[in-house]
């Protein structure tokens, strides 16, 4: 977790084993896998659209702080174990 706010992943690392790639094959593979779909979407972030909604599917209208603030423990919820 990075360590300033918002609470967010600060840094991943993703190994790729490939067996018995040879060593112009290597920078090919480095190549494709430098700009997957999942990196360059962590790069350029997507447009993100929440929406709120009961069980029954009924969408609603009221804010998320005052739906939610009620349930928030004071300490923002960083010593409930819960990891988002």
């Amino acid at each position: 977790m990075a360590s300033e706010r918002p609470a967010r992943v600060g840094s991943l690392t993703i190994s790729v084993d490939i067996p018995e790639v040879s060593p112009p094959r290597a920078g090919a593979c480095q190549a494709v896998t430098s700009h997957c779909t999942v990196k360059n979407t962590l790069e350029i972030p997507p447009e993100i659209t929440i929406t709120l909604g009961d069980s029954s599917g009924t969408q609603s209208s009221e804010s998320l702080d005052n739906a939610c603030m009620d349930r928030v423990p004071a300490d923002g919820g960083r010593d409930s174990g819960v990891t988002l």
